[in-house]
């Protein structure tokens, strides 16, 4: 086709557009296929459930063996008969000098946990024993000859001890607690009032807010 056959020039649909991708008539393309899947979010899923698992489990291990630890060497809370003071805890108190040979304890009492060093009081068939570890002299081993009056601050409460106030002929005064649970303070004072020979008749006052311990 030249300039010849339209001396006018060519009609406005006489040379077709060039086919180019996107122009003219559409050209199908496939959608590209979706990126995969890592499976990052399953992953860090489980890690975390595992984790928690395993914290857990630790947990619960760990409990068991400290029920278990404090079922062994673990202190009663009240006053107990010397026949149930653990031979572990008679090895403390013969290791802090509290015991005579073949001497005999009747009523003990500890609030510490685990260790006497937090506080021992107990009656035995010689003397009257008080020791803390942390009191500026920890030990007071006393003759009962030396005990002339008491007095006892009971308390209703069963978190809360009964204080002792033990008075001696020099005119020191000792001061200590005693679980009043399962009456376990009055069980202590009458085994030390009937040791005691120059003892007075005991104060005994209910309800009442204990002193500083010694």
């Amino acid at each position: 086709m030249s300039q010849q056959d339209y001396p006018h020039g060519p009609p406005p649909n006489a040379y077709p557009p060039p086919q180019y991708p996107g122009y003219g008539s559409p050209v199908y393309q496939q959608p590209p296929p979706p990126p995969p899947t890592s499976g990052g979010g399953s992953k860090l899923l489980l890690i975390l459930l595992g984790s928690i698992l395993g914290i857990c489990v630790l947990c619960c291990v760990g409990g068991v063996a400290g029920v278990f630890y404090l079922e062994q060497r673990g202190l009663e809370t009240a006053v107990v008969p010397g026949a149930q003071v653990s031979t572990h805890h008679l090895s403390q108190l013969r290791s802090a000098g509290l015991l005579q040979p073949g001497e005999e304890i009747l009523h003990f009492y500890s609030p510490a946990i685990v260790n006497v060093d937090g506080g021992a009081y107990f009656v035995t068939d010689r003397h009257l024993v008080l020791y803390n570890k942390q009191w500026s002299k920890p030990r007071h081993i006393i003759t009962f000859d030396k005990i002339t009056s008491i007095e006892v601050d009971r308390s209703s409460s069963f978190f809360l001890d009964s204080t002792f106030a033990v008075h001696l002929e020099d005119g020191t005064v000792h001061t200590f607690p005693v679980s009043a649970e399962g009456n376990g303070d009055m069980r202590f004072l009458r085994a030390i009032e009937e040791r005691a020979p120059n003892l007075e008749s005991p104060t005994v006052r209910e309800d009442s807010i204990g002193r500083e311990f010694e």
